[in-house]
């Protein structure tokens, strides 16, 4: 395995995320009847599925070193304002965690992913279906 997967494997990142979506899981909707308070959570778990998708995406060995620094910072501060929400219900805590995933979402356009090996048979069996 080579420094940057191992580096990329071990990032705090991954544990971060992980505590990110026990918390978002955590919050139980069938309480909530605010539409946007409601909204705000779908969006926002839309988006932690995202991230959650690319990353898996993410080549390690063709990204700078610590490449989930950043990234992870902004997942702690989303995990302490989801946090926050659920201890008293005020939609400005949940806003503010879509205002931190959305800078987790421009971070990690940013970086290099796997693309897909693509053979010209099965670029042929696709067009001809």
């Amino acid at each position: 395995m080579s420094r940057w997967t191992t580096s990329f494997n071990s990032d705090q990142f991954h544990a971060s995320f992980e505590k990110l979506n026990k918390v978002l899981n955590l919050i139980d909707i069938k309480n909530i009847t605010c539409d946007s308070t409601l909204q705000e959570i779908a969006r926002i778990k839309k988006a932690i599925e995202y991230i959650d998708s690319y990353i898996k995406l993410i080549d390690p060995d063709i990204n700078i070193l610590n490449t989930l620094n950043n990234l992870d910072r902004y997942i702690i501060n989303t995990t302490n304002e989801l946090s926050s929400f659920k201890a008293n219900k005020n939609i400005v805590y949940i806003q503010r965690a879509n205002s931190s995933i959305d800078v987790c979402l421009n971070t990690i356009k940013n970086f290099h992913t796997v693309l897909p090996k693509v053979s010209g048979q099965g670029i042929n069996r696709s067009t001809s279906s």
